[in-house]
């Protein structure tokens, strides 16, 4: 195992360069949802310093959150080679590519993880689409990936959008806990808010703040907005998503905040899911748009 040095350091406004990975007090806030009672508070994800391993600066993001979902749950160590976001592997002793911004449709690389028990399994992650999108005036190249899990014998597609400095909408480092099916406490998911010095605070328009908490109890407001259209609403095997931007990128919770289906489409057969209440978020254009929607017995 390498030595790790830690190097703290003042945080100047301005002192990043243009559109820097993680720049020192750069901010990640983020869902958590609790499975069973149904509340939602939030968690903070912040880069507090440069870390030296094998003679690479890399910048400490603290995670510090133990949850189903989320591989990474403590702290991770990250650097930028090119335009490729490296992160460091402590038991395998190595540096891996995360994300790769200068990739391009049809691009994919390979991402071992490590499990408690020190097993070691493969994520292939393709890239489907890039282009480029406009947040709080400055460029940053968006990908739209497909992360190909062999877990167990049994693969499986999971799928995100990955945005320069704000990592994957969905979590910054979006690697599945392979045990995550079998979990039942909280998750975490959905990027609210960003912030660095260099692009400001910058909101995915999930929440109405970067620190809204919901009790389940309270009554429930979910965002609407009409730049994204549900219908029928209820539904009994069909769902119609009408968007006045493309592309849209959707995901479905339970009421327990469990991730049971993503996609691209617009219009969702879902005739396998129960009856009863569901949450979609639709991503379009670096917002995030939820609702909670309604399937009825036929």
């Amino acid at each position: 195992m390498k030595k790790i040095l830690i190097f703290l350091f003042f945080f100047l406004p301005g002192s990043g360069i243009s559109q820097e990975w993680s720049p020192l007090g750069a901010e990640w806030y983020y869902d958590v949802s609790y499975a069973f009672s149904g509340d939602i508070d939030y968690h903070r994800v912040f880069c507090d310093s440069i870390v030296d391993i094998s003679g690479k600066a890399c910048k400490r993001i603290n995670i510090d959150f133990l949850s189903c979902n989320a591989l990474y749950n403590e702290k991770i160590y990250t650097y930028e080679q090119s335009e490729a976001v490296m992160i460091y592997e402590p038991v395998l002793d190595t540096f891996q590519i995360l994300y790769n911004f200068s990739a391009v449709q049809g691009d994919h690389w390979e991402l071992l993880t490590v499990d408690e028990y020190n097993d070691v399994d493969t994520v292939v992650i393709s890239v489907d689409s890039v282009d480029t999108v406009l947040i709080n005036e400055m460029p940053l190249k968006r990908l739209f990936v497909t992360y190909t899990y062999n877990y167990f014998g049994f693969p499986y597609d999971n799928h995100g959008i990955v945005i320069q400095k704000l990592g994957d909408l969905v979590f910054l480092a979006n690697i599945d806990n392979k045990f995550y099916g079998a979990c039942d406490v909280q998750f975490i998911h959905s990027l609210r808010c960003y912030q660095d010095d260099e692009i400001g605070l910058y909101s995915t328009g999930h929440r109405d703040s970067c620190t809204y908490e919901f009790v389940r109890d309270s009554t429930v407001d979910l965002k609407q907005n009409e730049s994204v259209r549900l219908f029928p609403n209820p539904f009994t095997d069909k769902l119609q998503i009408e968007a006045d931007a493309e592309p849209i990128f959707y995901y479905i919770y339970d009421i327990n905040g469990q991730k049971i289906r993503s996609g691209n489409e617009h219009a969702l057969n879902l005739e396998n899911l129960k009856p009863g209440i569901y949450i979609i978020q639709v991503f379009l254009d670096s917002k995030v748009y939820t609702s909670r929607i309604v399937k009825s017995s036929p």
